[in-house]
């Protein structure tokens, strides 16, 4: 009983209460500012990301300015911590059915009198039989047009890790 009252005050001593909260908070209260593009226009925070517009001003503008720091004085987790390689933000798609009731679950009927209209199951789960694997052919275009008005200091500092990001990876390459 005193080994484990000793362990119990050293693991308390070695991790004070609290220390999660902040560390959660610090991070979250990043992700909730907004960071500026240029003189008069600020990419939006987080919590109001509602577009896809919105989506790459964020990751394009706020997310480096929160991870790396970008010019003296600013502050970002990347000033504070040490951060070991490149980011990557890995997506998986599932594969589009071959017809449009060819993944549903339930109401088989109701899809196939709306595939007229678009309506389609897709699959709930990505399993090795699901996934999509082919090439991200809107993501290529819109590399292939950042690309093109970039030098190749600017590409290479953007574009970093094993695999452009529009061909499809698997976890063990990346």
């Amino acid at each position: 009983s005193v080994l484990l009252a000793l362990t119990v005050y050293a693991y308390t001593q070695k991790r004070p209460g609290g220390v999660e909260f902040w560390l959660i908070a610090g991070f979250t209260s990043q992700l909730r500012m907004s960071h500026p593009i240029n003189a008069t226009y600020s990419a939006p925070d987080f919590d109001n990301v509602t577009s896809s517009e919105d989506l790459w001003q964020w990751l394009s503008y706020s997310l480096p300015s929160i991870l790396y720091t970008t010019n003296t004085g600013s502050y970002s987790l990347g000033s504070q911590n040490l951060l070991m390689g490149y980011m990557a933000i890995r997506v998986q798609n599932v594969k589009e059915p071959k017809t449009p009731d060819e993944y549903c679950l339930f109401n088989k009927q109701v899809v196939k009198s709306l595939a007229s209209d678009g309506a389609a199951c897709y699959p709930s789960d990505i399993t090795p039989t699901t996934q999509e694997t082919r090439d991200f052919v809107a993501l290529k275009t819109y590399w292939d047009k950042e690309l093109k008005a970039q030098s190749s200091e600017e590409v290479g500092s953007r574009l970093r890790g094993p695999t452009p990001p529009w061909i499809w990876a698997s976890a063990d390459q990346n």
